[in-house]
């Protein structure tokens, strides 16, 4: 976990200094290709896709609630299309 801190700690630095990915590295000794990697990992944490808590810098957000709303909408299925893939596209229609 200490890495991960470090990594997010230095991914929020380099967006606040507003510097290239490239001009910001230098002198840091970590790769391109590395941070690349510990910055798709922060932007995944941002967007809460893996369930986790913001970084650090984000203490601000609040999340909020929005109800339920139920509506019922009746669709017809007009094409659908199956790839030999095994990509399966259905087209509905609202009626």
């Amino acid at each position: 976990m200490k890495l991960q801190k470090r990594m997010f700690d230095l991914i929020a630095e380099w967006r606040a200094s507003e510097l290239k990915k490239k001009d910001f590295l230098v002198g840091t000794n970590i790769s391109q290709s590395k941070f690349d990697y510990w910055l798709k990992k922060y932007l995944s944490f941002s967007s809460g896709t893996n369930g986790a808590a913001f970084p650090a810098e984000q203490k601000d957000f609040t999340q909020i609630g929005l109800p339920q709303i139920s509506v019922e909408i009746k669709l017809t299925k007009i094409i659908e299309l199956k790839t030999a893939s095994g990509i399966e596209l259905t087209i509905f229609e609202k009626c």
